[in-house]
């Protein structure tokens, strides 16, 4: 007998997030280096990504990956496995509302970062998600175009709907109402229903 497959799916991390509606997304091309400014309105952007090891950035080529969204799905690896901090660089985002710093954290993918409209008020004005990102040696080294690119997505977040539907009536004003002005459902209504078969079972034996 086959056995159904173990649904993994729901215990993986997704890789593309389903952005709710009204985000915008674009992709930026990183061209004169870092830190990459993204003007969005009021709101702007500004990504770094701090490795603190510039003369090991300075050896390898230009297009070696330092920092990638890659390894933010992959499994954690463990310490002892030889890994190469130049190439597991921690892309960073500074969010600027009308030019003032609001916040700052360390971009992981498909998570929402939630943008105040101020640093001391406790508010969000936008919501900013990056996709992917790819950010390679040249990047860091100065201009080019180097193969570096970050994927955002972005809304505002306190704005309502423009459109609103009619509020639902509360369950004890229906039953006040005309029969002609409401419509109800009666799914789930409890209904008293005769059992034929004892009433036929009542008649055959009754003396």
């Amino acid at each position: 007998m086959a056995t159904a497959p173990i649904p993994t799916a729901r215990l993986l991390v997704p890789d593309r997030l389903q952005l709710p509606p009204g985000f915008a997304t674009a992709t930026e091309v990183v061209t004169n280096g870092l830190p990459h400014r993204v003007a969005l309105g009021e709101l702007e952007l500004v990504f770094t990504v701090p490795v603190g090891l510039m003369a090991q950035v300075v050896a390898v080529a230009s297009d070696v990956v330092v920092a990638s969204s890659e390894g933010t799905f992959a499994p954690a690896m463990a310490m002892d496995a030889g890994r190469d901090p130049v190439r597991e660089g921690r892309l960073r985002v500074t969010a600027r509302v009308a030019g003032r710093s609001t916040v700052t954290a360390a971009v992981v993918a498909n998570r929402v970062l939630a943008v105040p409209s101020a640093a001391e008020v406790l508010d969000v004005r936008y919501e900013v998600c990056c996709l992917a990102w790819s950010i390679t040696a040249g990047a860091l080294r100065g201009a080019g175009n180097h193969g570096a690119t970050i994927e955002i997505a972005w809304r505002r977040a306190d704005r309502a709907v423009g459109e609103f539907s009619t509020p639902p009536l509360p369950p004890t004003l229906v039953p006040r109402l005309p029969p002609a002005s409401r419509t109800a459902s009666t799914l789930g209504e409890r209904v008293a229903v005769d059992l034929v078969r004892f009433q036929v079972r009542k008649k055959v034996f009754r003396p």
